[in-house]
């Protein structure tokens, strides 16, 4: 099982580390900017790796929002720093490559092999994928932690680890990411790669102008309706691929 699960543990662990580097180094329109491709690149990755073949109404959907989100992001008195930006591109192709890879470990998961027959109980597979992909991801983080020489850093300069908030602030992280983990497995399984991926879009659209205080130029304004706009475009046209799919 480890066998079958290390490398979508692997661009998992890449993804959350070079994000988190990115957005730790650069406000949130350039880090908007620097993985403006994710959407698009998870529509090359679902071709190419699954052989999905995407329709034209939806590929243009998906191009409209992300050119829209890019006009949105844009700012001219933006800081700018060479490890944020790559950290971002590089973050980018983990990210849209992580539920491709993660469909298609599933589906390996749940295969027949000559030790099992095939799994009839997909919840039994979908836990099997969440323990392995955590624990290896685990492993993985383990000695670049030790490497990065942070420990002994926070044990000198951080003067609130025996307090009660802190490490109740830790426990609600944990479990906030243990539910957006969670829950992009079943997202993923529900719908597809590049729908669980187009989520970021209408996400940052709100988050943009929110943690901008509403102080944004006109274009940014634009851009921002015209990416909301292209979003219901691409639920609507989701809506209707799966109706002609059942019919």
């Amino acid at each position: 099982m480890a066998r079958k699960t290390i490398l979508l543990a692997i661009v998992y662990v890449l993804k959350i580390h070079l994000s988190t580097i990115s957005y730790a180094h650069s406000e949130l329109p350039m880090y908007v900017l620097t993985r403006i491709g994710i959407v698009p690149l998870t529509a090359l990755a679902d071709s190419l790796l699954k052989g999905t073949r995407h329709s034209i109404p939806l590929l243009s959907a998906t191009l409209s929002a992300t050119l829209n989100l890019l006009v949105g992001s844009c700012r001219s008195n933006i800081r700018v720093t060479w490890d944020s930006v790559l950290a971002g591109v590089i973050s980018s192709f983990c990210a849209a490559l992580f539920p491709v890879l993660l469909y298609s470990t599933y589906q390996n998961l749940s295969a027949p092999s000559p030790e099992r027959a095939r799994d009839p109980t997909s919840s039994r597979t979908t836990y099997t994928l969440l323990h392995h992909v955590s624990l290896l991801s685990i492993i993985i983080s383990l000695p670049f932690v030790l490497i990065s020489g942070e420990l002994p850093n926070i044990a000198r300069n951080i003067y609130f680890l025996d307090r009660p908030w802190h490490w109740f602030m830790m426990l609600c992280g944990s479990l906030g990411t243990f539910c957006v983990f969670t829950s992009t497995v079943l997202l993923v399984l529900a719908t597809s790669p590049l729908t669980t991926n187009f989520l970021t879009i209408p996400a940052y659209a709100f988050l943009i102008p929110v943690l901008a205080k509403f102080r944004m130029p006109m274009y940014s304004w634009v851009g921002i309706a015209l990416a909301f706009a292209s979003s219901g475009w691409f639920v609507w046209v989701r809506r209707r691929e799966s109706r002609k799919v059942r019919a």
